[in-house]
Formats: structure tokens, sequence, C-alpha cells
């Protein structure tokens, strides 16, 4: 029983949290580049997506490549405040 109330907990956390960024105007700097096959390139948290460049040149052009830069990450404007939202979502 203990497990059920922890997953409907654990769900219902993840639900709201989900409206609330849905709700949050985002800013995703995107390159799309090539055509083919999409393929999404994401990079880690230090970087920006040029990190990809030499990977892109390596797999040639049978794919169309999808390049974001993360917000709050090399010089991308950061997300807007979600806990505030989020809280205000746990209070209604």
């Amino acid at each position: 029983m203990k497990k059920v109330v922890i997953t409907i907990l654990v769900m219902a956390a993840l639900a709201i949290g989900h409206h609330v960024h849905a709700l949050t105007p985002t800013q995703l700097d995107a390159r799309v580049i090539g055509k083919g096959q999409p393929m999404i390139m994401i990079p880690g948290l230090t970087c920006d997506g040029a990190v990809w460049d030499t990977t892109i040149e390596a797999l040639g052009n049978k794919y169309q490549y999808h390049v974001l830069t993360l917000p709050g990450f090399a010089g991308q404007a950061p997300l807007e405040n979600l806990e505030a939202g989020f809280f205000k979502q746990i209070k209604s």
C-alpha cells in the first residue's frame, strides 16, 4: 500500500510540474542543418550547440540536424523562475 501511495504522489508531482512547464514560455536556440532523417543534437550543460559541428561533419549530409543550445547556457537567456509557478500550482 505504501508503494502505491508513493507512486501516486510522484505521478501527481510530475503531472503538475509538466503543466507548469507547459505554461512557461521558453526560448530554445535551434539550428537546422541539412536534409534527411531528423536527428536532434543536444549539448552537455556546459556547452553550446557548436560542440556538435565536428560530429555533424563526420556523419555527412544524410541527416537533418537540429542542433540545440539550452536556455541559460552559451549566452542564452535562462528560463523564468519555474519554482514560483510550480508552487503557485501546488497551492491551488
